[in-house]
This record gives structure tokens, C-alpha cells and sequence, in this order.
């Protein structure tokens, strides 16, 4: 059942304004027989993809490797050709001491790549550190980070967050 039909053309309001705008990435046009089409020019946000691995305030007190998140990614599926870094929120309880925070590749059992906040002015305060690019192994894979001091005391590494992103 119809109850009514559109007719006529709505293009304009009533001060000559288009009725229809086209916003970031967006293209609008209208044919003669009064149809409109609305199409994306871009590819999206055009915004990186950041993926969580440590969410929380996570810490230790230990001179060796504790795993502090984990994550399974399928690098070649959801991520290939993508620029990908490492990122961490990295502080300590001392500023004497130095933490570090790594990526690990468990599927495979290496190292991705290792951070410190060695160079930072003031390490007792959240400080984000952040890798080059790198080249992450393709295919189904578990990454866990890792956080550790410099040297086994009371004093505490501290992980805020950790991330990887992909531009």
C-alpha cells in the first residue's frame, strides 16, 4: 500500500543553499532526472589502525622479562602492507632506574624489537617511546610484551599502555 510519492526535485532550501553537502572524501551529484548519487572518494578515515596489547597500569620489580598482555594477530590478512611500530606509555618508581618494554613474537620466539626510556628527562612520569618501522613475520602469530628494570630492587618498571600501530 502507498500511502504518498515523493515529487518534484528537493535540491535547494529555501534561501538557494544546497539541500545536499558533501563532506570530507564525498562527492554528491545529481542527474537530470533528479536522482542523487553519493560516493566516497577516499579510503576511509585515512586514520592509523592502533591494535592494544597492554591496556592498564601493568608493573615489575624484576631484572628479567615479565609478560604484561598478549595478543593473536593475523599480520598478513588484516595488516599487509601497512608501516607498523611499537608503542609503549614507560615509566619507573626511581629515577635512578631504566625500564624496558619489548614486543615478543611467541609463535616463533623472538624478539620484535626492544624500548627503554634510558634517554628520557624525566623517567618517574608516564613517557610515550615509540619504535622505527618494523618488520613484523606474516601469518597467525602471538605477540606478548614484556617489561623489566634495569636492575633487581624494590624500585618498579611501569607500563601504562602499549600498542602497535599501522599507517
Amino acid at each position: 500500500m502507498i500511502v504518498g510519492s515523493l515529487t518534484g526535485s528537493i535540491t535547494q532550501t529555501p534561501d538557494g543553499k544546497s539541500f545536499i553537502v558533501a563532506g570530507s572524501n564525498i562527492t554528491v551529484s545529481s542527474a537530470s532526472n533528479g536522482q542523487i548519487t553519493i560516493a566516497s572518494t577516499g579510503g576511509g578515515s585515512g586514520g592509523p589502525t592502533t591494535v592494544p596489547l597492554v591496556e592498564g597500569l601493568q608493573s615489575t620489580t624484576l631484572a628479567g622479562y615479565t609478560s604484561v598482555g598478549a595478543q593473536s594477530l593475523n599480520i598478513s590478512s588484516s595488516y599487509a602492507g601497512l608501516g607498523v611500530t611499537f608503542e609503549a606509555m614507560l615509566q619507573v618508581s626511581n629515577s635512578t632506574r631504566f625500564a624496558y618494554v619489548r614486543l615478543f613474537n611467541v609463535t616463533d620466539g623472538i624478539q620484535i624489537v626492544e624500548l627503554t626510556n634510558s634517554s628520557s628527562v624525566s623517567r618517574t612520569t608516564p613517557t610515550k617511546i615509540s619504535s622505527s618501522l618494523l618488520a613484523i613475520p606474516t601469518g597467525e602469530k602471538v605477540y606478548e610484551v614484556h617489561i623489566k628494570i634495569d636492575a633487581a630492587t624494590s624500585d618498579a618498571a611501569i607500563c601504562k599502555s602499549a600498542q602497535l600501530r599501522m599507517s
